[in-house]
């Protein structure tokens, strides 16, 4: 027969689960920071006039590769590479586009389909007012 107040053994190792569960996500979440392609800016607003965006891209990645390697920017489903670079995992690069819809980009080694990291630029269109504006038929003065 059980004491009662004596704590049962069985809630010991699960409090011990739930403090080591923090750093098991910091650990994940950690490694999927080491992996990581941004393009600058992520979104481009067009105007009413505009078609297409054409602001210049700054992309930069960070893998954790320790050989050299040949890494290529894809347009997501394209062959050609918009270009490629040698580097040990990390890098930056300029290029000037002509968007008209949101595109994803792909990092991946050169002749390698499998995709190491991908960043998306977004387009928005600037709504015009089409509304009228309410004018009021009265004056005070």
């Amino acid at each position: 027969m059980r004491h009662p107040h004596r704590p049962r053994r069985t809630a010991l190792p699960l409090l011990l689960a739930g403090l080591c569960a923090p750093a098991l996500q910091a650990q994940t979440i950690n490694t999927a920071l080491e992996h990581s392609l941004s393009i600058d800016p992520a979104l481009c607003v067009l105007t009413s006039e505009q078609e297409q965006c054409t602001t210049p891209l700054r992309v930069r990645w960070q893998l954790p590769l320790t050989e050299s390697t040949t890494l290529c920017l894809y347009i997501a489903d394209q062959v050609q590479p918009l270009f490629c670079d040698n580097s040990a995992g990390a890098g930056e690069h300029r290029l000037q586009l002509a968007l008209s819809h949101n595109t994803e980009f792909e990092l991946r080694r050169q002749n390698d389909l499998n995709v190491l990291a991908r960043a998306t630029v977004t387009i928005a269109r600037q709504l015009s007012d089409l509304r009228p504006r309410r004018r009021h038929g009265w004056g005070i003065f």
